[in-house]
């Protein structure tokens, strides 16, 4: 009897403790964040659900295709008490003839609609044209009628001319039912590009979309507030700037104005409306960590017997030739797909990290198409240099020289150049770290002159047992600053140097000091910097001999 009670007493435990079927709640949730990387995108999703007693499964199964399974974070808030298990992520089919809804929908509706339209006006055009060569055979037929003579014509002239009135309002009431067929078929012309431009715009319709899934069991009846994160690989972003120059003018100094912008992208597979946007200069994808590098062993190559060489090279005649056949079978039966190029990132990420959260909500397509947002501006104080190389191009090129403060760097990008509201050209920005100092050309400046001349080009022989030869090469550069501010000038020019120990080649003594030589290892390179007050003038002389054997023939360049 007590085994009988224990057995029922156990059956009943388990029924009672058997987890009951989950009800199934299938809710939406609104898209609220998004944050781009340069590569890639995380989204996330937040939305109220209300839960009754006991275990169910939420099932969101509206999400677009293309989400990264591995990469679906669920998270929830609720003043009772609720527990999240585990979240299921599948793919599911879907009917395209269902999914045509939406803008898509309501563009192919009116293209439908301007198809019979444009029949219609095409069937009116044809009506009369066939109204009017029926007007034009019957008054023809009447003018062609003949009569013997003596007899009555079969109209009198004012019989004709009724009629000739009568067919005149008749062809131009035809001439404009035509005219205006056809000017309502050019129009909608017109309409169908524009509705088939916005269908490309458009993304297709997904064949699928992707379902999650998540288990969760409440106590009592509640209100939880969850949070799905996700990420997609089909966005991005990269910066670009505009830099705003301007000189010095009325005792202020210089001023530069950077405006730094961002160009995204998305093809998610849905529109990001009314989103908070975020752009981060992490990159999330690619290497993670350095590479393993593997030894590498190196030594005499061992010796081979002849018969071991031929046979070897046997091998290799019948792999090559069996890769030949292979090669050309392949060709003549269709050629190899070419590798699908994936899309590659133009920001470089030096280990830096910054998020910029975009004011208010932004909407970005889901069509590829770029879409620009503002993150802000820096303003600095640059310093003013003139650059030339009068060698190869006697022209003052204005430079801005400056330093960013902060504590975020700037990406690498493409940047506008304005100079005092007009725009000089575009250049490219390297990433830049605070404090680094940074340099951005912006154009020719023709109120510095720059003029170079010749003044000595000789050649001459000595010695007498072993003849040398002598050359000698002297320039003059004149600078002139006709700016109403100061300017340092940044003179570059070049000497040969040599690479044979019996080529001698040395700076002439009259040479205007350098501030530097060989700058960054480059041999022969010669820089003067030269400050210059408003409306003055310096000249820069720069001149080397080169002395070799007379039997040596050298090129020496200009």
């Amino acid at each position: 009897m007590k085994l009988h009670c224990a057995l029922l007493s156990g059956v009943l435990l388990s029924f009672y403790l058997a987890p009951a079927t989950a009800d199934e709640i299938r809710t939406e949730l609104d898209l609220a964040e998004v944050t781009v990387n340069p590569r890639g995108a995380q989204l996330m999703r937040t939305g109220e659900v209300e839960l009754p007693a006991g275990a169910h499964e939420v099932v969101l199964d509206t999400l677009p295709q293309g989400i990264m399974a591995a990469s679906v974070q669920v998270e929830g808030v609720s003043a009772s008490d609720v527990e999240i298990g585990t979240v299921d992520v599948s793919s599911i089919a879907l009917d395209p003839e269902q999914e045509a809804t939406g803008t898509r929908k309501l563009v192919q509706d009116e293209l439908e609609a301007l198809a019979r339209d444009r029949a219609r006006h095409e069937r009116v055009r044809i009506d009369a044209q066939f109204r009017r060569a029926t007007l034009e055979r019957l008054t023809g037929g009447y003018a062609a009628i003949p009569f013997a003579a003596g007899d009555k014509p079969a109209m009198s002239p004012e019989q004709i001319g009724n009629l000739l009135l009568l067919t005149n309002r008749e062809l131009s009431e035809i001439s404009s039912v035509v005219l205006e067929a056809d000017q309502a078929t050019v129009q909608i012309g017109k309409r169908e590009k524009v509705l088939r431009r916005q269908l490309q715009l458009l993304a297709s319709t997904p064949n699928s979309r992707t379902r999650v899934a998540v288990q969760v069991s409440a106590a009592t009846s509640a209100k939880m507030t969850l949070s799905l994160k996700y990420s997609v690989p089909d966005a991005g972003w990269r910066p670009i700037y505009d830099a705003r120059l301007k000189l010095p003018a009325d005792g202020k100094p210089a001023d530069l104005k950077l405006v730094q912008r961002a160009l995204v992208f998305q093809r998610s597979g849905e529109a990001w409306e009314g989103v908070a946007l975020k752009l981060s200069t992490a990159t999330v994808t690619g290497r993670t960590a350095s590479p393993v590098l593997q030894p590498v062993a190196i030594g005499p190559q061992p010796v081979m017997s002849r018969r071991a060489v031929q046979t070897q090279e046997s091998f290799s005649d019948a792999a090559g030739s069996r890769e030949m056949q292979s090669k050309t079978a392949a060709g003549l039966a269709a050629p190899a797909p070419a590798p699908v190029r994936q899309r590659q990132a133009e920001i470089t990420n030096a280990g830096f990290h910054a998020v910029y959260s975009i004011a208010g909500q932004t909407s970005v397509p889901n069509s590829g198409a770029l879409k620009s947002v503002r993150i802000g501006a820096r303003t600095v104080e640059p310093a003013i240099r003139v650059d030339t190389a009068p060698h190869i191009d006697p022209v003052g090129y204005l430079t801005g020289v400056f330093k960013i403060a902060g504590e975020t760097p700037l990406l690498a990008g493409e940047v506008s150049l304005f100079r005092d509201g007009v725009f000089a050209g575009r250049s490219r920005m390297r990433q830049i770290a605070p404090g680094e100092e940074m340099e951005l050309g912006f154009g020719r400046d023709d109120l510095v002159r720059v003029i170079r001349r010749e003044v000595e080009n000789t050649a001459g022989s000595s010695g007498i047992i072993t003849e040398q030869s002598t050359l000698k090469r002297l320039y003059v550069t004149s600078i002139e600053n006709l700016h109403t501010f100061p300017v340092e000038v940044h003179v570059t020019d070049r000497m040969p140097y040599s690479t044979h120990e019996e080529v001698v080649v040395e700076m002439l003594r009259e040479t205007t000091a350098p501030s530097v030589t060989d700058p960054d290892n480059k041999k022969g390179i010669v820089v003067w910097d030269v400050p210059l007050k408003p409306q003055a003038k310096t000249e820069i002389r720069f001149g080397y001999t080169v002395v070799h054997p007379s039997q040596m023939k050298l090129a020496i360049p200009r």
